[in-house]
């Protein structure tokens, strides 16, 4: 064999690898993307720090998009239950002269399931407690 076919062989061999290699990266990218699309199927709409996790995130942006009127200003939906609204109730509790932590603790009891969890039920203990320990 001469030098050049020397080389050519090389070039052709490297380029074959180089193929083989990126083929290999794509089939493992769509395994392990596979694999967390399974994962997120499964996984809690919340974190550990109330936060929506990957699919409640994507969930709630096809919502919002799909519906145009959930104002999360003026009406947030983790604050409507029954056709009723927090606001409505506190603003209630508030002219009835409840004392203002335990309407923030109402607040929170309120929403937990919708946004916060636990650390919204953590934040009304607090407000709770600080209620009975300045009164």
């Amino acid at each position: 064999m001469h030098h050049i076919e020397i080389e050519d062989e090389e070039r052709r061999r490297d380029d074959l690898v180089a193929r083989v290699r990126e083929e290999a990266l794509a089939i493992r990218r769509a395994k392990a993307e596979a694999s967390m699309a399974e994962m997120r199927k499964r996984e809690p709409l919340v974190d550990d720090y109330g936060m929506p996790t990957y699919e409640e995130n994507i969930r709630l942006k096809d919502e919002e998009f799909l519906d145009l009127t959930n104002d999360m200003v003026n009406h947030p939906s983790h604050y409507t239950q029954g056709g009723i609204e927090c606001i409505e109730v506190l603003e209630q509790l508030a002219a009835d002269g409840h004392d203002f932590r335990i309407l923030n603790a109402i607040k929170y009891l309120w929403r937990y399931q919708h946004k916060g969890g636990d650390e919204s039920l953590r934040k009304a203990i607090w407000y709770i407690e600080r209620t009975m320990d300045y009164p």
